[in-house]
């Protein structure tokens, strides 16, 4: 039973397979059964590759009951539109230079032989290109190494090292700059790339902190965690009026119809039930008219280095700052295990 709260939608070969994820799920979350079976369905928090287990050459990724999800990174629309053109730039040029990558996801190798066998009219001979989603969705997590490069005006380009040792925190080395320091990671949560309860409530995590009026105050501190519980009257407006061109709804009758206690927000489960009236896949496919991609930012006491990850590739490009001088560029790849 315990099993299949934590792995709703994966059947053990057999209960000797059940009883070995069980150990290792309880051994990497440090619990106990009895609250994972009181907590498995409440709302998700940022998932971990501890959290992802493969299970027969399956990944079972489910609802996971952690303390809550980590507000996403800020940026200014003038940064971002330099840092997006950049990227493109980068990322292009990235493509060109990688050894057997088209940029259509398919080797030249593949390429060449489903051309031939088009070709032939062996078209049905093709293997469907698969989708698993983008590369970064358990990244970065503990024990990842990533490489690449940081170029400043005034240090020139020199090799750099990441290494995260938790979710948070890691260690930052160049052998050019000879310097090793220690260094924060903070990095917005993955978005599930399968449809379903996981997605939903990621994507409505994400909804629910960008548009909360605190976080989209650039001149005051970051709020914590505790502010996100709740959406308020404008804030919904101002998210559906962003994905729909429609201003002013839900209208103020919709929105105390739809909440319990108004005053105090919409709940992420009233969110939910409000735009699965409308359309169950409302939330889903209007989606991509918010999200700007997953961020992440590095802290040292030499860098402040804030990019995104790319989903084509698994790179990282962003812009930073050494010792406090801005004009900073940089490049970490994930170094294949």
């Amino acid at each position: 039973a315990a099993y299949m709260r934590i792995f709703p939608r994966h059947r053990p070969a057999s209960w000797a397979a059940a009883c070995v994820a069980l150990c290792c799920w309880l051994r990497s979350s440090r619990s106990t059964l009895e609250p994972v079976a009181r907590s498995a369905f409440v709302t998700p928090s940022h998932r971990t590759s501890a959290e992802t287990l493969r299970i027969g050459g399956l990944r079972d990724e489910r609802l996971v009951a952690l303390s809550a999800y980590r507000a996403i990174q800020r940026r200014d629309s003038i940064t971002n539109t330099n840092l997006q053109k950049w990227v493109g730039q980068q990322l292009k040029l990235e493509k060109r230079q990688s050894a057997g990558a088209s940029g259509t996801g398919v080797s030249v190798s593949d390429e060449k032989r489903n051309a031939y066998l088009a070709k032939l009219g062996l078209a049905n001979k093709i293997a469907p290109k698969v989708e698993e989603g983008a590369w970064h969705l358990n990244h970065i997590a503990p024990g990842d190494v990533l490489e690449g490069w940081f170029e400043h005006p005034s240090s020139g380009r020199v090799d750099l090292t990441y290494t995260a040792e938790t979710e948070t925190r890691g260690v930052m080395t160049s052998t050019r700059g000879t310097f090793e320091s220690e260094a924060t990671l903070e990095q917005d949560f993955p978005i599930a790339y399968a449809e379903g309860e996981q997605q939903d409530q990621d994507m409505t995590a994400y909804v629910f902190m960008k548009f909360n009026e605190l976080w989209r105050d650039f001149d005051a501190p970051m709020p914590d965690e505790s502010v996100y519980d709740r959406l308020s009257f404008k804030g919904i407006q101002t998210f559906v009026n962003q994905v729909t061109e429609v201003p002013n709804y839900p209208t103020d009758d919709d929105y105390q119809k739809a909440c319990a206690e108004p005053d105090q927000g919409m709940t992420k489960s009233e969110f939910l039930t409000f735009l699965r009236a409308e359309d169950q896949q409302w939330l889903s496919s209007s989606f991509k008219g918010v999200f700007t991609g997953r961020r992440l930012r590095i802290k040292s006491s030499l860098f402040d280095m804030e990019g995104d990850f790319m989903n084509d590739l698994p790179m990282i490009f962003g812009f930073g700052v050494l010792e406090g001088k801005p004009g900073g560029s940089w490049k970490l790849e994930l170094k294949r295990r």
